[in-house]
């Protein structure tokens, strides 16, 4: 059984599905909401406890802090797997671009197809998506979305790394 944990944080509100009784690697999904719910699911066994102290923790600054949480990849593709673990691997303030990202893992055609598997990622900060970027230096898509609340919040989550952007919302070197 799954149940649903509320992180309500001044920079980002989430929504985690967890596995009820579980350690913290049974995080199944994370989703980011526009406002919190008026009904919150509390964590009650030590261990939900546990998972939504490391996201806050996270969210207030600690890079390390999501390091328990490991995917579970048995069911993803080759390819998947590969750029999941190349994502896992961008180090805290830092991004890199969907092509370098490709070339990163031996397939600088499949920029499409790296951008597929951040579109479809379950888990986003634990596999930080958001610190994948365009080439052009616009801050790409996040959450399937290009524009909007969506961008907003990958900017926020960027600029909680430190990374910086001009006026013009390009990502300064």
């Amino acid at each position: 059984m799954s149940i649903k944990l509320i992180v309500s944080h001044p920079l980002v509100c989430l929504s985690l599905t967890v596995q009820d009784q579980c350690a913290m690697q049974c995080v199944q999904c994370v989703e980011f909401m526009e406002k919190a719910p008026r009904h919150r699911h509390t964590a009650a066994t030590k261990s939900q406890q546990a998972i939504a102290a490391a996201f806050w923790a996270f969210l207030d600054g600690d890079k390390n802090a999501l390091r328990g949480i490991v995917p579970e990849t048995d069911s993803y593709t080759a390819f998947r797997k590969m750029v999941i673990d190349r994502v896992r691997s961008i180090p805290w303030g830092h991004t890199v671009s969907y092509k370098k990202l490709a070339a990163h893992i031996d397939n600088p055609e499949a920029v499409r197809a790296v951008a597929s598997v951040m579109r479809s990622n379950d888990l986003p900060l634990v596999i930080p998506c958001h610190r994948v970027v365009s080439s052009s230096g616009r801050i790409g898509g996040f959450m399937g979305k290009t524009q909007g609340w969506s961008v907003a919040v990958k900017r926020r989550l960027l600029e909680n790394e430190g990374v910086r952007f001009n006026e013009r919302n390009l990502l300064l070197p």
